[in-house]
C-alpha cells in the first residue's frame, strides 16, 4: 500500500510516461520518446531519488532514442549516466551494466571517438573474463562487440582475431553446431577477406554459411537473422559481392523453407 496519495500519484505518472514512451519507440517517435523520457527523469530524481536502478534504464531509454535520432552527444550522455548508476547499483560486473557499457561505446564509436570506444569495449571484456571466465560464453560476445568494431573501422586483422576468439569460446561453451559458434566464424571470414588472405577468407565464408544451412533445424530466432542481415549490409557495404549473393541465397532458402 502506498505511503500517501501524492505518492501514489507520482508512481503512477512515472509509470504511464513509460508506457507512452516505450509505445511512442514502437512507433518510431522518438522524438516523443525523449521528451516523455526527460519529464520521466525529472520526475524520478524528484520524487524516487533512491530508485537508482529504474533511472539507470530511464537513462538507458534515453540513450536509444537519442542514437536514434543520430543525437549522439546526449545519447553519450544518457548511456554514461545510466551505466555509472548501475555500476553503484548492480556492481561492474553486471550483465545489464555491460550490456551498457557496450551501448556506450557504440555511441562513442558514432561519434569518431574511437579510441573511447575501443577502451569501452576492452573494459567489457576485461570485466566479463573476471566474473564469468575466459571461456564463458559472455566472454564470446564481449570479443564479438570488439570484432565488429574493429570491422566497422577497417581494421580486419585486429577485427579477425576478436571474431576468432568469439568462435573459440562458442565452440567450447555451446557446441562447434551452434548458431554462434558458426556465425562468429562466418564474421571472422568476412574481416579475413578484407585483410590480406582474401581468397581464404571467401573461401572459409561460403563453407561456413554451409554449415550454418546444414544446421539449421527451424526458424532463426529474431535476434539471429537479425544479426545476418546485418552482415549483408556490411558486406553491401565494402562491395563483396559474391559473398553478398551467397548470403542473400541463404536467406532467401530460409524464409521460403521456414516462413512465418
Amino acid at each position: 500500500m502506498y505511503s500517501s496519495s501524492k505518492e501514489f500519484t507520482y508512481e503512477q505518472m512515472i509509470n504511464n510516461i513509460e508506457i507512452i514512451a516505450d509505445l511512442s519507440r514502437e512507433q518510431k517517435d522518438f522524438e516523443r520518446s525523449a521528451r516523455l523520457l526527460e519529464e520521466n527523469i525529472i520526475l524520478r530524481k524528484t520524487h524516487f531519488s533512491n530508485d537508482k536502478r529504474g533511472l539507470a534504464l530511464s537513462y538507458n531509454n534515453l540513450g536509444f532514442s537519442y542514437r536514434t535520432l543520430e543525437n549522439y552527444a546526449l545519447a553519450e550522455d544518457a548511456y554514461l549516466q545510466s551505466v555509472e548508476l548501475l555500476e553503484f547499483v548492480l556492481g561492474k560486473t553486471h550483465p545489464t551494466t555491460l550490456t551498457l557499457l557496450s551501448n556506450l561505446a557504440g555511441v562513442l564509436s558514432l561519434q569518431g571517438k574511437l579510441t573511447e570506444a575501443e577502451a569501452k569495449l576492452l573494459d567489457r571484456l576485461n570485466r566479463t573474463k573476471i566474473q564469468y571466465g575466459e571461456l564463458d560464453w559472455r566472454s564470446g560476445q564481449a570479443y564479438t562487440g570488439l570484432g565488429s568494431h574493429y570491422l566497422t573501422h577497417s581494421m580486419f586483422e585486429n577485427s579477425t582475431q576478436n571474431y576468432q576468439n568469439a568462435a573459440s569460446i562458442f565452440e567450447s561453451a555451446l557446441g562447434e553446431n551452434h548458431f554462434w559458434t558458426n556465425r562468429a566464424k562466418l564474421n571472422a571470414a568476412f574481416a579475413m577477406s578484407l585483410s590480406e588472405e582474401p581468397e581464404k577468407g571467401k573461401a572459409l565464408f561460403f563453407s561456413k554459411l554451409a554449415d550454418i544451412k546444414e544446421n539449421v533445424d527451424g526458424r532463426l530466432t529474431y535476434y539471429n537473422y537479425s544479426s545476418l542481415i546485418r552482415i549483408l549490409e556490411q558486406l553491401n557495404e565494402f562491395e563483396l559481392t559474391e559473398m553478398e549473393l551467397a548470403l542473400t541465397r541463404f536467406l532467401d532458402w530460409h524464409n521460403s523453407t521456414y516462413p512465418n
